[in-house]
């Protein structure tokens, strides 16, 4: 496999009633519900991933961009899901650096058994 092929990976049914390994699959995926699309490298442990829940997802196959130009509509498809992509986990990691903020300004808690 080439180091620049991708897979495009996106829901097409839903979770529910589904077993938690499935689940965790999906969330491992970074597909978060019905019509979620994910652009992900090619590679034997993404692909094993998505052979668990293969009757929930589509997937196609994206070829990296070529010296030639490349694929127009595959390109564009690509580009746009990194995009968003990107602009997620900048925002999680603006979440993370909050919820660590939070953690430290609040008061230490006396222990349950103890009264003060």
């Amino acid at each position: 496999m080439s180091a620049e092929s991708h897979l495009v990976i996106r829901q097409v049914k839903s979770e529910n009633g589904r077993p938690w390994q499935q689940r965790l699959v999906l969330k491992g995926l970074g597909l978060r519900g019905c019509g979620t699309q994910v652009t992900l490298l090619n590679q034997r442990a993404i692909r094993g991933m998505v052979r668990k829940v293969l009757h929930l997802v589509e997937v196609s196959g994206v070829a990296g961009p070529s010296a030639d130009g490349g694929a127009a509509k595959g390109s564009a498809s690509k580009s746009s899901a990194s995009k968003s992509s990107a602009s997620k986990s900048s925002a999680s990691k603006g979440t993370a650096a909050k919820a660590s903020e939070a953690k430290a300004a609040k008061p230490a808690r006396a222990s349950k058994g103890s009264k003060s």
